[in-house]
């Protein structure tokens, strides 16, 4: 149980950190 919420944490903190760089590039001339 706990793993897997630990594993859901780690996939939507990858996740962000995707999606932040992304938009970085996207409003960073």
């Amino acid at each position: 149980m706990a793993k897997d919420v630990w594993n859901l944490w780690l996939e939507c903190d990858e996740v962000r950190r995707l999606v932040s760089g992304r938009v970085e590039e996207i409003l960073l001339p």
